[in-house]
C-alpha cells in the first residue's frame, strides 16, 4: 500500500482530522473509529450481562495480553517486562517508591522535565532525605555527555530523564545515558511521554532498567491508562499493580491491533517524522520565528517568537480552528504531527502565522 493510500486511510479512521487541524498529539492523541466501535460493542455487553462474572475477568485477562503483546512488539520487548498503569505518572511514581532510600542519596535528573517526573521525585527527596541534582540541557545533549557524567558521583543511586523533551521535542541520547549509568552501578528511570509511538523505542537493546509510558499521545489509545517497563521480568513491580476495566483494555488492542494492520509501526514513525522535518524546514522562512532546535528529533516542533508576536499568532491559529499547544512562559507555540496528519495541514498553519506576523 502506498503512502497516499495509507494516509487517506490513516485520516478516514481517525474523524478529528477532517475537522479543523489536529496538531496536538503530544498532548492527546485523538480517537479512532476502531476503538469507539468496539468501546461501545464491549459496553452493551456490560449493560446485558452485568460486570460481575467470571467471563468477563478472563476476556479482561486476555485483553490485557493482547495489549502487551503490540506494545511489546514496538518497543522490542517481552511481554512479561511490561506492566499496565494508570499513566506515565503512575508508572514513574511506583518505581521511584519502589527504592531503598537512604539519607544523602542522590538523583539526576534534567531543567527539562515535566511534573508527571518532578513530583514524585521532589516526594521521595523530602521523605527520605535525598539530594536531588538538576543537571542542564545543552542545546544538543547527544553530542557530548559530560552535562550528566560530572553529576555522577558515588552517592547516585538514580537517573531520571525524558526521552524527549516535552516542550522543545530535543530527543535526549537515553541509551547512552543507561549505558553510562550501567556501567557506574546506577539504575535509569526514563519518561518516554513524548517517544512511545511518536519516535524510535527500543528497549530491549539498551541498558535502560525502567521506562514509563502513556497510551493517550502518540498511540491515540484512552486516557487513565499506562505502560511501565522493567528489564527485569522478575521485579516486583510487575506483579503488585491492580488489573483494569475489560472495555477499555478491548478496545485498545483493537485499536492498536488496527494501526499494526493496516498502517504498519515503520511506517507510523516514519510519517510522524517526514512531516516533523517538513515543519521543521518551513520555519526557516517564517518571518519573526525560529525554532530552539538545530532539526526535528521527534514529532515535536517548537516554534519561539517575541511574546506579544507569540500571543497574536496563537490567537490567529485558534480562531482559524487549530488545535496546538501554546506555552505562553516560554514564548513557544508547540505543535506535533501525527500519521494522520497531512502536508497541506502544516502549510495552511504557517500561513495562519505569516499572516500573524
Amino acid at each position: 500500500m502506498d503512502t497516499q493510500t495509507k494516509v487517506k486511510l490513516a485520516r478516514n479512521e481517525f474523524p478529528v482530522a477532517g475537522k479543523g487541524t489536529y496538531l496536538n498529539t503530544a498532548s492527546l492523541g485523538t480517537i479512532s473509529k476502531t476503538y469507539a466501535q468496539v468501546l461501545k460493542a464491549c459496553i452493551q455487553i456490560d449493560l446485558e450481562n452485568g460486570r460481575a462474572v467470571l467471563e468477563r475477568y478472563e476476556r479482561a485477562a486476555a485483553a490485557a495480553a493482547r495489549l502487551c503483546a503490540e506494545l511489546a512488539r514496538l518497543v522490542n520487548a517481552k511481554p512479561e517486562q511490561l506492566l499496565l498503569t494508570n499513566s506515565t505518572g503512575d508508572g514513574l511514581r511506583a518505581v521511584i517508591e519502589s527504592f531503598s532510600w537512604h539519607p544523602g542519596d542522590e538523583i539526576i535528573t534534567t531543567n527539562a522535565e515535566h511534573s508527571a517526573c518532578l513530583d514524585p521525585l521532589n516526594s521521595a527527596a523530602k521523605r527520605n532525605g535525598l539530594r536531588i541534582q538538576f543537571a542542564r540541557l545543552p542545546e544538543e545533549p547527544e553530542q557530548s555527555l559530560e552535562w550528566l557524567t560530572n553529576q555522577i558521583t558515588n552517592r547516585t543511586k538514580l537517573i531520571a530523564v525524558s526521552a524527549v523533551d516535552y516542550k522543545s521535542g530535543r530527543r535526549l541520547p537515553v541509551e547512552a545515558i543507561a549505558s553510562i549509568a550501567r556501567k557506574r552501578n546506577v539504575k535509569t528511570l526514563i519518561d518516554a511521554a513524548q517517544c512511545l509511538g511518536g519516535a524510535p523505542l527500543n528497549l530491549g537493546d539498551s541498558s535502560i532498567d525502567f521506562c514509563a509510558m502513556p497510551l493517550q499521545k502518540w498511540l491515540c489509545g484512552p486516557q487513565g491508562l499506562g505502560v511501565l517497563y522493567s528489564a527485569s521480568s522478575k521485579h516486583a513491580l510487575l506483579r503488585d499493580r491492580v488489573p483494569y476495566d475489560w472495555c477499555t483494555l478491548e478496545a485498545t488492542a483493537a485499536h492498536l491491533e488496527w494501526l499494526t494492520n493496516n498502517l504498519d509501526w515503520a511506517w507510523i514513525l516514519e510519517r510522524t517524522s517526514m512531516l516533523a522535518n517538513y515543519a521543521h524546514g518551513l520555519i526557516q522562512n517564517l518571518p519573526n520565528w525560529n525554532t530552539p532546535n538545530s532539526r526535528a528529533e521527534s514529532g515535536i516542533v517548537t516554534l519561539k517568537s517575541t511574546a506579544e508576536i507569540c500571543a497574536q499568532g496563537a490567537t490567529a491559529l485558534t480562531e482559524s480552528g487549530f488545535t496546538f499547544r501554546y506555552l505562553p512562559e516560554d514564548r513557544y507555540v508547540r505543535i506535533s504531527t501525527a500519521f494522520f496528519n497531512s502536508e497541506d495541514d502544516i502549510d495552511n498553519l504557517f500561513s495562519v502565522l505569516t499572516g500573524a506576523s
